[in-house]
């Protein structure tokens, strides 16, 4: 089980990246951001350590 604050929303992932939101839901459909998580409630939510290494790759 990941621990809160380890994951993170699609808005902060694009936060971090130097993107918008809307870049992010383009990224996740072409395939180029890491597979996202599902919370209990059908959330989507990233790997923070996954969107850092995107971020890096870039």
């Amino acid at each position: 089980m990941t621990r809160p604050g380890l994951l993170v929303t699609p808005a902060e992932a694009a936060r971090i990246l130097g993107v918008t939101p809307s870049t992010v839901w383009r990224w996740v459909t072409a395939g180029r951001m890491p597979t996202p998580v599902f919370s209990e409630r059908r959330r989507m939510r990233f790997a923070r350590m996954d969107v850092e290494a995107l971020l890096k790759a870039s």
